[in-house]
């Protein structure tokens, strides 16, 4: 393929390697020069270094380990009682379908709208805010 003024490199074809291949090359088993790791593989190669793409060190929260195992139970209270009010959302819910009543319907639709606002948004956004504490922090 000409190169045709653009500055791009020519292209090297290259033969599919086998999985084997593949596996020795990423894990160090064969002689063979190592191969650069790309897309996925780079990427998660890279995290395990505690490197971004950039090259540049994660920057990662530092957190002592009290500090650690309170935001854990903080994620999985959150969680969990995000979990059971969705489960009562999904029982009134169920409920106000089925009835006949016309009264019980209403009071399951007032019911329903303060437990999404108050008590499912503040669980579900305090659950993903506390997960993601749990996922960037380290031991100290």
């Amino acid at each position: 393929m000409p190169d045709e003024g653009r500055g791009w490199p020519e292209l090297q074809a290259t033969p599919a390697a086998s999985v084997d291949h593949v596996w020795n090359a990423f894990s160090g088993d064969s002689g063979a020069p190592q191969p650069a790791p790309c897309g996925a593989l780079a990427l998660h190669a890279q995290q395990i270094d505690g490197q971004s793409t950039s090259g540049q060190p994660y920057a990662l929260m530092p957190l002592t380990p009290g500090l650690r195992k309170f935001s854990l139970t903080v994620h999985v209270s959150a969680s969990m009682g995000w979990l059971g009010a969705v489960a009562a959302f999904l029982a009134l819910a169920v409920t106000g379908v089925t009835s006949a009543d016309v009264q019980t319907v209403r009071a399951i639709s007032i019911a329903l709208e303060p437990l999404t606002r108050w008590v499912i948004v503040p669980l579900a956004l305090a659950s993903l805010l506390s997960g993601v504490v749990q996922a960037h922090g380290r031991v100290a």
